[in-house]
């Protein structure tokens, strides 16, 4: 979670097989959790697209968007992956069950060689922005366009929040 940018979260994941073969990771929306939830709007790319995602680009967004508690509370959740250097998926498949959505990428593997894949989620409520989709997708795609300065700003934002706690 990004100390800077509190509505986006950011995980990488970087294998290097000691095989040669195929790997599946699994990219889920998972919203049992969220109680009282109706009005379910799951949102997925056309499949055709996400296959032809090359070393260094970024694929379709998944996302969804529920209504919660007893008011009118909306909420949306946005997930994107970018893959890095020798990170081509081979296959690509779109699930949607219940309150989940996933995609489960496969990656063909050698022995030795490092794959990178970055997720990207933005969570905004109707607080945060009553254009909610607009917001989610415009914080992912900041966050796509350069890791490393999200990377910095947090950092930064935690010393700022440490350096007032420190004695020496």
């Amino acid at each position: 979670l990004s100390r800077s940018r509190p509505n986006v979260a950011v995980i990488s994941l970087t294998i290097t097989p000691d095989f040669n073969g195929s790997v599946k990771i699994t990219d889920e929306i998972d919203a049992s959790f969220i109680e009282n939830a109706r009005d379910w709007q799951f949102k997925t790319a056309d499949p055709s697209l996400l296959t032809s995602v090359t070393e260094g680009e970024q694929s379709e967004i998944n996302s969804l968007e529920v209504r919660m508690g007893s008011g009118e509370n909306r909420l949306a959740i946005i997930s994107k992956l970018i893959y890095g250097a020798n990170t081509v998926p081979a296959e690509i498949n779109l699930n949607q069950q219940d309150k989940c959505i996933n995609r489960q990428v496969t990656l063909k593997v050698k022995s030795g060689i490092s794959y990178t894949i970055h997720k990207i989620v933005a969570i905004v409520t109707e607080s945060d922005s009553p254009a909610l989709f607009n917001f989610a997708y415009t914080s992912v795609e900041g966050a796509a366009g350069n890791l490393d300065k999200l990377k910095q700003d947090h950092i930064n934002a935690w010393s700022e929040i440490w350096q007032h706690r420190i004695e020496t």
